[in-house]
């Protein structure tokens, strides 16, 4: 049976994400001009964030009417994307409970963590220290607030916030780290002239490997852009000469297929956004004014660990994990395209397969080859009649969405906030406690 990667929202995630409004409300209060101008910023940020990126000559947060957007449109549907996606990952509880301490690189406000915290409930009582960095000062204090006005005076995590650029944040922490986080942060490592990308992931993956506890993990969410796929697969490949062993989406620790030179794919999941799927209606509203009503998200993930190679999937995996949208083939039925241990493969059968669920494959006897992407040929267990019928994908459909733009961190390095604590070298503000 197909194991789907996102999950459905719980009723009580529901519920928190309709009260997001009001807790943002308390932390980020909006002056009255900006409540009227929400819509018109809101598109304002869509267009730089999307394709006038060369406009943002100041982050967004140093701009109130832009900040205000993303606040109240972006960081939910980020919540939502995460909160889709954390619940069916291998997260260890028990290794957190031996290194209580989660470092989320390039925080802005928050964003991973309190994902971890709405879609992990089984985490809550532990008493985590939570370190969230940013080189920024001002998303971060939000982001405390919105984590505070969320969770109440009763958290069991303490949350420290310090400005601290990249790679230079994975050495403030003094105990070992058992959860290392971090949203859109692959595209802020700074690439040193006639260097390559991948020598600066296996610098952060060296760094990881250092300050990781024996149980650690390392979980990364980038935009699903041909972009966040390439930075994804090169820190995958990174990862893996490093020691660690792929937990997810990689079904197998074999060589990436998307680094092939004509790899037309990148890895990247999508799933569809109805009203019934967690989606509060206040956040609806606002992107029906907007005119930037969504009718899917798309992400791309990496998530590794360091413990025993026998617990996670071997090179001889017999399953795929679904990366297209469905394929109308000539043969008369549909499939969709997979990531194996065999590298790329055409599934037949799987028209019906959710994108990025993981499903058990079957091989023909004869190697056969899809003659559009070169694909290797597999078959779904129940339509092995099909097998060895050959055939090319005679049409796909666009499944890619409009990726939601994640947190932009920035690379100046302004001065921490007061406060200190036994966990972390510098001095960071002081932890979250709130007045019952």
């Amino acid at each position: 049976m197909p194991v789907p990667l996102f999950c459905r929202p719980s009723v009580e995630l529901s519920a928190v994400l309709e009260r997001l409004e009001a807790a943002l409300h308390e932390a980020a209060p909006l002056k009255a001009a900006h409540r009227r101008e929400l819509p018109h910023a809101i598109r304002d940020l869509s267009v730089l964030l999307t394709v006038g990126r060369a406009g943002l000559s100041r982050p967004y947060w140093a701009n109130p009417h832009l900040f205000s957007a993303y606040l109240h449109y972006f960081l939910p549907w980020n919540l939502i994307r995460l909160s889709r996606l954390l619940p069916g990952l291998a997260l260890s509880k028990e290794g957190l409970a031996k290194a209580p301490v989660l470092l989320d690189m390039g925080s802005g406000p928050l964003t991973l963590p309190i994902a971890l915290w709405l879609a992990w409930p089984d985490l809550r009582d532990l008493p985590l220290t939570v370190l969230a960095t940013d080189s920024a000062a001002k998303p971060l204090a939000v982001g405390k607030r919105l984590f505070q006005a969320l969770t109440g005076s009763d958290c069991a995590w303490r949350v420290y916030t310090l400005r601290a650029p990249l790679p230079g944040a994975l050495r403030e922490a003094r105990a070992p780290i058992g959860l290392l986080t971090g949203a859109n942060i692959l595209n802020e490592l700074e690439v040193r002239r006639n260097e390559p990308l991948e020598r600066r992931f296996a610098e952060l993956t060296e760094l990881a490997a250092r300050f990781l506890a024996d149980t650690g993990q390392v979980l990364i969410v980038e935009p699903g852009t041909r972009l966040g796929g390439r930075c994804i697969a090169s820190a995958r490949a990174a990862a893996l000469e490093g020691g660690f062993y792929a937990l997810s989406p990689c079904p197998h620790q074999a060589h990436c297929p998307m680094l092939a030179p004509r790899a037309a794919f990148w890895c990247h999941f999508t799933f569809v956004l109805e009203r019934a799927s967690g989606v509060p209606a206040w956040l609806a509203r606002l992107g029906k004014a907007a005119d930037l009503q969504k009718r899917s998200a798309s992400l791309s993930f990496l998530h590794i660990g360091r413990q025993d190679k026998k617990l996670y999937p071997l090179e001889s995996s017999p399953h795929g994990r679904i990366l297209s949208g469905p394929i109308t083939l000539p043969i008369g039925e549909s499939g969709r395209y997979a990531c194996t241990a065999r590298g790329l493969a055409l599934v037949r059968g799987a028209g019906k397969t959710p994108m990025g669920a993981i499903v058990p494959l079957g091989w023909p006897e004869k190697n056969e080859r899809d003659g559009k992407s070169g694909a290797r040929i597999a078959h779904m267990p129940g339509s092995e009649q099909t097998a060895g019928q050959g055939g090319t994908p005679e049409k796909k459909k666009n499944t890619t969405a409009e990726p939601v733009g994640m947190d932009q961190g920035e690379t100046r390095h302004r001065k921490q906030a007061p406060g200190t604590d036994k966990i972390f070298k510098r001095k960071t503000d002081a932890p979250n406690r709130m007045k019952k």
